[in-house]
């Protein structure tokens, strides 16, 4: 069984009307600490430990210097980063997990590259890479596991919501082979939670259609 978080209900009841008998739906915002974790509690409750978890919770907006805007820039922050560190802190305390969880946080190549504008959600994603490097060490003495990947420009609704505001044209044509799909992305990230990925920990993995190369 699989919780899913998230804060759109149309959303959520979409991903569990596809898979009733596998995923069990909760709306809440992951900046809500208190409301995350009685998801996390409730759930285990009904359906057992955890094994781990995935944060893929993140916004983006402009924050050029010119018109900094700190408000958007701290809101960028709580989701993508700190959010994405209450969840492992959670997902690793014993009353709620198995002993060696696998946690996979989502980075991007933003945090190598620096996109202009991109100032807040380049500097959170940066931060999640080296927050996944703090977190191993802390928890790799109960066999628990903290990974990033940092997936080049993936075709989602929140990439569509920049190309409407931002040239992407010239992000699009480094991608050496294209664009990706979610797709893409999930497969490495399922590779990363299983038990094949048991001696990794602490490291970024990008998935960028060779957008670094």
């Amino acid at each position: 069984m699989v919780l899913g978080i998230g804060r759109r209900t149309d959303a959520l009841a979409a991903i569990q009307s596809q898979f009733p008998d596998k995923i069990f739906a909760v709306q809440c915002d992951v900046t809500i600490f208190s409301d995350l974790e009685t998801a996390i509690s409730s759930f285990v409750a009904r359906c057992g430990k955890l094994n781990g978890c995935v944060h893929a919770a993140g916004i983006s907006g402009l924050t050029p210097l010119k018109v900094f805007d700190p408000v958007l820039a701290q809101r960028i922050l709580e989701v993508s980063l700190w959010s994405a560190v209450k969840l492992v802190q959670i997902v690793t305390k014993v009353k709620y997990s198995e002993k060696g969880t696998s946690s996979v946080l989502i980075s991007s190549v933003s945090a190598s590259t620096g996109e202009k504008g991109m100032l807040a959600y380049s500097a959170a994603k940066a931060g999640v890479r080296t927050a996944v490097k703090v977190l191993a060490k802390e928890v790799a003495p109960k066999g628990h596991r903290v990974v990033s990947v940092s997936p080049g420009w993936v075709k989602t609704g929140m990439t569509g919501q920049i190309s409407q505001v931002v040239d992407t044209e010239n992000v699009e044509d480094r991608h050496l082979l294209g664009c990706g799909k979610p797709e893409d992305v999930s497969g490495v990230v399922l590779f990363l939670l299983s038990d094949r990925t048991s001696w990794m920990t602490g490291t970024d993995i990008v998935v960028d259609g060779g957008y670094l190369a």
